[in-house]
């Protein structure tokens, strides 16, 4: 009877734990599907079957290297011997190395190479982003090639956290990265601690301003003074211009100090022959902003506003530099037709609206400078010769 009820006890017991096992399995593979799916709803397939794929090559990605890391862990606890220790653990990085390949070469199977680079951030929780903009943040002079080294020791280290057991153990892997690019700042002259007590301050004076910048409110105060001189008394209207040219401006500064001059080799102005100036690389890379933003800004100012009131506007941002540059040809050029005026004041708009899109005087005279050619070229083509009206008109001024 006794051997009876121990067998039976037995039974339960097996089963029992048997059933424990499957639901911590079955647990175990819930958390995996749901932290796959979480990466891969990022990454806006619209395959259903492309989708299942994907998600099922993270989770048995997340499975193997849970073996490997759990065999190595298991394999250690057996031998204190520090040379076979030292074997295993090597034995285990060629495991996890082709691993690596081989799920990277699935990914792409499926997946575009930016998707691809989306699924790693995804596995290691956007460090390289978070990190890289932290920099630049704290120090806003670094380089082009100094933020260029950055980024590739950053994704170098994400291709190894990728592969990590745990959260600190990846975030210990860019922690030695960011170690490395530390000590090569320190190499460069930079002072990090002072840099980064520097960068403190600017953070604290950012949250007591409600997590606005110095030069952020400054924008929107410009903007503000900008809108009362049109003395429009509408207070809801004057709240939806003011964020519609303060997101401009912060847009067109965020570009300009983002794209450095210097990311422009020096060379040779194909249509001049003369040498690049610190301007002329500067306007090439500017000129690069996003279409979207000149197109929000207008959109929005035309949405509340007439156009001598949007002219007005702009004319805010290019300091009246129309104005004062057509009652100069005007002036010079005295004998002007009517259909001569309106083309050389089409085009000066044309350089008003393009100018707003760059962040400081230079860049605008460079632009309207386009302009004032082609109305040149455009007296000449008239019969009007623009360098001899000029030298009269300089003449007769020095006479009076």
């Amino acid at each position: 009877m006794k051997i009876y009820l121990f067998l039976i006890l037995f039974l339960f017991s097996a089963l029992a734990g048997a059933n424990a096992q499957q639901q911590d399995e079955a647990a175990y593979l819930k958390t995996l599907t749901d932290r796959s799916q979480k990466i891969v709803n990022t990454l806006d397939i619209k395959d259903s079957n492309v989708y299942q794929r994907v998600t099922d090559m993270l989770v048995n990605q997340y499975k193997s290297l849970g073996l490997i890391h759990d065999g190595l862990a298991a394999d250690i606890k057996k031998t204190k011997d520090e040379a076979a220790i030292s074997t295993l653990k090597l034995q285990a990085d060629q495991k996890l190395y082709n691993l690596h390949c081989e799920f990277i070469g699935k990914l792409l199977s499926e997946l575009s190479p930016e998707q691809v680079v989306q699924v790693k951030d995804g596995m290691t929780y956007g460090v390289v982003k978070v990190t890289y903009d932290s920099y630049c943040e704290m120090i806003p002079s670094l380089k082009p090639e100094e933020k260029r080294q950055m980024m590739a020791w950053l994704i170098e280290g994400r291709e190894h956290a990728m592969d990590a057991p745990s959260s600190n153990k990846k975030h210990e892997w860019f922690g030695k990265y960011k170690g490395r690019f530390n000590n090569y700042l320190s190499q460069k002259g930079y002072d990090i601690q002072k840099e980064r007590k520097a960068w403190e301050e600017r953070l604290k004076t950012k949250t007591q301003n409600g997590g606005k910048t110095k030069a952020d409110l400054d924008i929107e105060k410009k903007a503000t003074e900008w809108l009362a001189a049109l003395k429009l008394n509408d207070e809801a209207k004057e709240s939806r211009l003011q964020a519609v040219i303060a997101t401009h401006l912060k847009a067109v500064r965020d570009w300009h100090n983002e794209h450095p001059y210097t990311l422009i080799p020096e060379g040779l102005n194909p249509r001049t022959g003369d040498v690049l100036n610190k301007v002329d690389r500067q306007l090439i890379l500017d000129s690069t902003l996003p279409g979207s933003v000149h197109e929000a800004l207008m959109s929005g100012l035309r949405k509340d506003l007439n156009e001598e009131q949007v002219e007005a506007i702009l004319d805010k941002y290019t300091i009246g530099k129309l104005d004062f540059t057509m009652k100069a040809y005007r002036e010079i050029v005295s004998n002007l037709t009517k259909e001569e005026d309106a083309a050389i004041l089409d085009n000066l708009k044309k350089a008003r609206e393009l100018s707003v899109d760059y962040k400081n005087m230079d860049e605008i005279s460079a632009i309207f400078k386009i302009y004032k050619t082609k109305n040149e070229l455009f007296l000449y083509q008239n019969g009007k010769n623009w360098k001899a009206i000029y030298k009269d008109y300089v003449d007769a001024s020095k006479k009076k």
